[in-house]
C-alpha cells in the first residue's frame, strides 16, 4: 500500500502504479471539486493511500485452487481501494457528507475500474503518562531490570541444579555492578528504561512521598514574591488609612515570611506581586483593573435605568427567545453600555441555548477580514465563515460607512442569516437611517427589526456604577456623602465613571486615606469637566443641522419657515446653555439679529420643554426634549 500527500502530478487512466494512481486520483478530484476546495479540504491533514489488492499471480493461484462457484468472486479489480486518513472528526464528517460522490468518481477515473473509497479517522496513538519515581525505587527498578535481562540468558539444567542455590554466576554478579556504575555516570538512563516498560508509581504513594518537594516549591514562590515587591521612596503604603481605622495591622513583610504565613491576616495581592493590607470584609472584593477587564460582561452586571430601559427590555426578550424582533440595533453615544449588552447576549446564547457558533466582533474586524479574504482569494471561505454561524453580533456599524464592497457583502450576509431565522444584533453611535455612508438597503434591513436608542447614563445609574466600582477597586471605603458630591459632576459616559473610580483608588494609595473633593478636583478635574460637552457656536449649529437633516449654514439665513425657525431657536437655546456667549453674540451668529431675538428664543424653548411641543416638520419632527438629547449626543460623539 502506497501513501502520498503531494498534489502536483498526473497519470493516465487505468494505471496500476501506486504513486501514479494517487496522483491521477488527486488530479481527477481537483477537476471535480475545484482547485480552491481541494486546497482547503484535501491538502492539510489528509493522507491518501492506494491498495491494489493481491498480485496477479496470487489471484490466478487462488482462482485455480477455488471451486468454479467461487471463481467469480476473485477478480483483482474488486480488491482495489483508496484510503483517505483524515485528522479530526469535523473534517471527516464534512468530507463524508459533501464530497463522497466526487471521490468515488475520481477513483473510478484514476483506476479505470470500480474502486472502493474508504474514509477513516487518523488518531494519534495514546501514550501513558509516567509519574516520577523516588531514588530508591529507581535503583530497585534498574537492578531488577538488569537481573531480568540476565535471567533471559540460556543456562543448562545441570548448572541450575548445582550452582543456583549457593553460588551466583559470574555474569549475574558483574552486570549489576556495571549497571550501577553506568547509572551513576548517566542518571537518566534508568528512568528511560523504566518509561519504556511502562511501570509507574501509584498516585497515592506519589502524593504521600511528594510533601518535601511541595514545601520546597512553596518556599521558592515566597522568595519570588519578596523579590517582586517594589518599594517607592516617599510613597505612603496603601493600607495606612485602613490601619488607622482598624487600630493598626502588621506590615506586609511579615505576610511574606514562612513563619508568620499562618497567623498573618489575609492580603490582597496585586498584578505586580505587592501585598496590600485591607479589612477582612473587603478581601473577596479586591480585584485589579486588569482582572476586571478580563471578566466577561453578563446580564447580572448590567445596570438598568431610565436611560436604557428599552434596551434592557430588548435584552430580556432576546434571552427568552433569540429570534424575537431580529435584527436588533442598539444606538447611542459612546460609554452607554452597547458593547456590554452585546457581550451579555452572546454569553447567554452560548450558555443557555448551547449555540457553538456565536460570532461577536466589530465592524472594523469584519472589514479587515473581508479585505484579507479578497486579497488571498478566500472569499468562499469568508462567506462560509460568516453565513454558517448560529448568531452574528457586530459592534460600531458606523465604521462601514462609504465602504461599498464591504457594505454589499454585509448586506448579503444579513439577508442570508435573516432568511434562515438566525439572531442578528448590531450597535452604533446613531440609528441606521442616520449613519452617513450606510447604503439604504442595509439601513432598511437593520432597522426592520427593533431599534433601541440608549441615552447617556442618568444620575441614578452613574451613582450605582460608581459605588460598585469603588467598592471593587479601592482598598478604603469611600463615604456616601463624597460619592453624592462627585456624581453630579460626572458625564453620562461609563468610561469616564471608570476613570474617576481609578483616580480615587490611586489617590487613596498616594495619600494613604480617602481623598477630599478638592483633591479629586485637583488631579481629576479633566474627568469631571467632561460632564458638559465642549461646544462652540459653530459646533452647535452643525449638530442641530445634522439632527434635523438641514444643509449647513441654513440657520444663518433669513428663512422663516417652520422647518427652519424651530431648529434655529433650539440652537440659540443650546448656545446659551452650553457656552458663555452673550445674547448679542448668539443673535449675531444666527443671522445678524438683535439680542432680543436670542432672549425670546430661549424663553420659547423653555416653554416647549414644559409643554412637550414638537420641533420640525414631517418625518423629521420630534419633541423638544428628544431634540435636545439628540443634539447633545451628537456633541459628545463628535
Amino acid at each position: 500500500m502506497m501513501e502520498d500527500c503531494a498534489t502536483s502530478m498526473s497519470a493516465p487512466h487505468g494505471c496500476t502504479d501506486d504513486t501514479a494512481v494517487i496522483e491521477s486520483f488527486k488530479e481527477a478530484l481537483t477537476g471535480r471539486v475545484g482547485a480552491e476546495r481541494f486546497r482547503m479540504w484535501f491538502t492539510h491533514g489528509v493522507t491518501i493511500a492506494f491498495d491494489a489488492g493481491p498480485s496477479e499471480e496470487a489471484t490466478v493461484d487462488a482462482a485455480a485452487e477455488a471451486s468454479p462457484a467461487d471463481a467469480p468472486d476473485l477478480p483483482s479489480e474488486q480488491q482495489r481501494r483508496i484510503t483517505l486518513s483524515i485528522r479530526g472528526q469535523f473534517a471527516l464528517d464534512r468530507l463524508r457528507q459533501n464530497f463522497i460522490r466526487e471521490m468515488r468518481g475520481a477513483a473510478m477515473q484514476a483506476c479505470g475500474v470500480r474502486t472502493e473509497v474508504v474514509l477513516r479517522l487518523d488518531e494519534p496513538a495514546a501514550t501513558q503518562a509516567q509519574l516520577p519515581l523516588t531514588d530508591d525505587e529507581t535503583t530497585s527498578e534498574g537492578s531488577s531490570a538488569v537481573s531480568g535481562e540476565v535471567s533471559t540468558d540460556p543456562i543448562s539444567p545441570d548448572a541450575v541444579a548445582q550452582n543456583a542455590p549457593t553460588v551466583p554466576s559470574p555474569t549475574s554478579s558483574s552486570v549489576p555492578e556495571q549497571a550501577r556504575r553506568s547509572r551513576q555516570r548517566q542518571p537518566g538512563r534508568a528512568s528511560k528504561a523504566k518509561s519504556k516498560r511502562g511501570r509507574t508509581q501509584s498516585i497515592s504513594s506519589y502524593i504521600a512521598d511528594s510533601g518535601g518537594s511541595k514545601r520546597r516549591t512553596h518556599s521558592s514562590d515566597l522568595r519570588i514574591d519578596q523579590a517582586e515587591q517594589l518599594e517607592f521612596p516617599g510613597l505612603a503604603p496603601a493600607n495606612n488609612g485602613s490601619a488607622k481605622k482598624n487600630g493598626g495591622v502588621k506590615s506586609s513583610d511579615s505576610s511574606t515570611s514562612p513563619q508568620s504565613s499562618g497567623s498573618s491576616p489575609p492580603t490582597a495581592k496585586s498584578r505586580s506581586g505587592s501585598h496590600t493590607k485591607v479589612q477582612p470584609k473587603h478581601d473577596q472584593q479586591q480585584v485589579t483593573a486588569a482582572e476586571e477587564r478580563k471578566r466577561p460582561a453578563t446580564v447580572a452586571s448590567f445596570v438598568s435605568g431610565t436611560s436604557n430601559q428599552l434596551a434592557y427590555t430588548a435584552l430580556s426578550m432576546i434571552c427568552q427567545d433569540p429570534k424575537t424582533a431580529s435584527p436588533v440595533f442598539f444606538c447611542g453615544p459612546t460609554g452607554t453600555g452597547k458593547t456590554h449588552l452585546m457581550s451579555a447576549i452572546a454569553e447567554q446564547l452560548r450558555r443557555r441555548y448551547r449555540m457553538r457558533r456565536v460570532m461577536h466582533l466589530s465592524a472594523e474586524q469584519f472589514t479587515n477580514d473581508f479585505i484579507s479574504s479578497v486579497g488571498n482569494s478566500g472569499i468562499t471561505a469568508f462567506r462560509r465563515r460568516y453565513r454558517e454561524v448560529d448568531a452574528l453580533l457586530i459592534d460600531d456599524v458606523q465604521f462601514l460607512g462609504a465602504k461599498k464592497a464591504t457594505l454589499r457583502e454585509m448586506l448579503y450576509t444579513v439577508e442570508t442569516l435573516a432568511s434562515e431565522g438566525r439572531p442578528l444584533l448590531f450597535s452604533g453611535l446613531q440609528a441606521p437611517s442616520e449613519i452617513a455612508g450606510l447604503s439604504q438597503e442595509l439601513a432598511g434591513r437593520m432597522a426592520s427589526g427593533l431599534v433601541c436608542p440608549i441615552q447617556p447614563l442618568d444620575i441614578d445609574i452613574r451613582r450605582e456604577i460608581l459605588e460598585r466600582w469603588i467598592a471593587e477597586r479601592c482598598p478604603v471605603e469611600v463615604p456616601a456623602s463624597l460619592l453624592d458630591q462627585i456624581n453630579p459632576m460626572l458625564a453620562g459616559d461609563g468610561r469616564v465613571v471608570s476613570g474617576v473610580a481609578n483616580m480615587i483608588n490611586t489617590l487613596q494609595r498616594m495619600f494613604g486615606r480617602v481623598p477630599t473633593l478638592d483633591e479629586i478636583r485637583q488631579f481629576g478635574g479633566n474627568l469631571l469637566r467632561a460632564a458638559t460637552p465642549i461646544a462652540t457656536l459653530s459646533v452647535i449649529e452643525t449638530a442641530v443641522c445634522d439632527a434635523f437633516h438641514l444643509p449647513h449654514h441654513t440657520l444663518r439665513g433669513r428663512s422663516q419657515t417652520r422647518a427652519v425657525t424651530g431648529p434655529r431657536m433650539l440652537a440659540m437655546y443650546l448656545a446659551r446653555q452650553l457656552t458663555a456667549s452673550a445674547y448679542s453674540e448668539i443673535a449675531t451668529h444666527f443671522g445678524g439679529k438683535s439680542h432680543s431675538t436670542a432672549i425670546s428664543a430661549e424663553n420659547n424653548v423653555k416653554k416647549w420643554l414644559q409643554n412637550g411641543k414638537s420641533i420640525g416638520r414631517g418625518q423629521l419632527a420630534m419633541s423638544t426634549r428628544e431634540a435636545v438629547a439628540r443634539v447633545e449626543n451628537l456633541l459628545r460623539s463628535g
